[in-house]
C-alpha cells in the first residue's frame, strides 16, 4: 500500500512529524474540529524531520514504522472512544460453572460475538450528515489477548469455536466503541474436545450454550470495574445450564487532556521483573479470606516478610502525642464497668 500526500510548508523552517494509522471522524458541529482516532503510530525517540529549501520537493519516507533502519510502533490512545475490557480467568476458581452432569468433566472454549443494538429510524433522521466521505463514528473493534506467566499473545480475530479456557492463562477481550451503552456481547461455549458432537449435524459441533451481556448493564451500575455473573442458556433457550463469571474494566479518555505525538515515551514501560512487596508486613491478617499467619503491622510481620524474600514491605505507622513512631497502629480501647 502506497501513501501519497501533497502539503504546503514554510520554506527554510524545520518541520518534525510522525506517521500514524487511523482516521478522522465528522465534527460534532459544523465548524467544530474533527475527532481523530489513532490506531498505531510511530514512536521513535527522534521523529522524522524535513527542512523545505525549494519550491517543490519529493520525499520518499520509506516504510511506515521504520525510521533510520529501526522499526518502532505503538497503539494509539483514547480520544472520543471508550474501551471495555472483559476477562475470564482461574484466579480463584473456574469462571464457567455448568450444572449438567454430562459436562462436569468437560473443558470449554469461549467465543465472543459483538453486536450493536438497533436504533429507531427517528433517531437517524434527526442527524444531518455534512460529509458522505467522513464517518460520524468509528466501527467497533475487538482484540483477543491470551495472557500467561511466560507469554502474551494479542489477536484481531478468533477461531470459529473461540479460545480454550485454561487454568494457567487469562483470556481478555479489549473492545473499543463510541457507544459503550449500546452493545450486545454474546459468549458462546463449546466443548474443548470437538470430536464428539453434542447435537448431531450441528453447524457448530460441540456448542453447549450461550450467555448474553448488555453493555448498558455495566453503564447502569455506575462502576468502572467489577465482576458480573451471567446465566448460560442451553440449546433450549428457556433453560439455564450454568453461569459464567466475567471481570470488566471501563476505560474512558481524560476530559480536557489532549494527547499528541511529540513525546514517544508517553506510554513507555521498561520490561523488568516483578517485585514481591509485603502488604502490612507479611500480609493482611484481618479482612481477607486468606489471612496472614502473623499479625499485620508488627515487627514480627516485617521479619516474616523479609525471611520469605520480600523486596519491600508496606506498613502503617502511628505517631504518638510525644512524637514517638509506633509500627502497630491498630490501637484497641478496652472498656470495663466498675461499681
Amino acid at each position: 500500500e502506497l501513501w501519497k500526500a501533497t502539503i504546503e510548508l514554510p520554506r527554510g523552517v524545520p518541520v518534525k512529524y510522525r506517521y500514524f494509522k487511523g482516521y478522522f471522524l465528522e465534527p460534532k458541529t459544523i465548524d467544530g474540529p474533527c475527532e481523530v482516532i489513532v490506531h498505531t503510530w510511530e514512536t521513535h525517540l527522534q521523529p522524522r524531520s524535513i527542512t523545505p529549501l525549494e519550491n517543490e520537493m519529493t520525499i520518499d519516507d520509506g516504510y511506515f514504522g521504520i525510521h533510520n533502519g529501526i522499526e518502532t510502533v505503538d497503539a494509539g490512545w483514547l480520544t472520543c472512544q471508550t474501551e471495555i475490557r472483559l476477562r475470564l480467568h482461574y484466579s480463584e476458581k473456574s469462571p464457567v460453572m455448568i450444572s449438567k452432569k454430562k459436562f462436569k468433566t468437560s473443558r470449554f472454549r469461549v467465543k465472543l460475538t459483538l453486536e450493536g443494538l438497533e436504533k429507531d429510524d427517528d433517531d437517524e433522521e434527526g442527524q444531518e450528515k455534512t460529509s458522505p466521505t467522513v464517518p460520524q463514528k468509528m466501527a467497533n473493534t475487538v482484540e483477543f489477548s491470551l495472557i500467561s506467566n511466560n507469554e502474551y499473545k494479542c489477536r484481531h480475530s478468533q477461531p470459529d469455536c473461540g479460545y480454550a479456557l485454561q487454568s494457567d492463562r487469562w483470556l481478555e477481550y479489549t473492545i473499543q466503541t463510541m457507544e459503550p451503552d449500546n452493545l450486545e456481547l454474546i459468549f458462546d461455549f463449546f466443548e474443548e474436545d470437538l470430536s464428539e458432537k453434542v447435537v448431531q449435524d450441528d453447524e457448530h459441533p460441540g456448542h453447549v450454550g450461550s450467555a448474553c451481556l448488555l453493555s448498558s448493564t455495566i453503564a447502569e451500575s455506575g462502576k468502572s470495574a467489577g465482576i458480573l455473573t451471567l446465566a448460560i442458556m442451553g440449546r433450549n433457550p428457556r433453560k439455564t445450564i450454568g453461569k459464567v463469571r466475567v471481570d470488566y474494566l471501563i476505560i474512558k479518555p481524560i476530559q480536557g487532556y489532549t494527547c499528541d505525538m511529540k513525546a514517544s515515551y508517553a506510554k513507555y514501560w521498561k520490561p523488568r521483573t516483578t517485585l514481591d512487596v509485603g502488604h502490612r508486613g507479611a500480609g493482611n491478617s484481618t479482612t481477607t479470606a486468606k489471612l496472614a499467619k502473623v499479625q499485620e503491622n508488627t515487627i514480627a510481620s516485617l521479619r516474616n516478610a523479609a525471611s520469605h524474600g520480600a523486596a519491600y514491605v508496606e506498613f502503617d505507622v502511628h505517631l504518638s502525642k510525644d512524637h514517638v513512631p509506633i509500627v502497630y497502629h491498630d490501637l484497641t480501647c478496652c472498656m470495663a464497668m466498675k461499681k
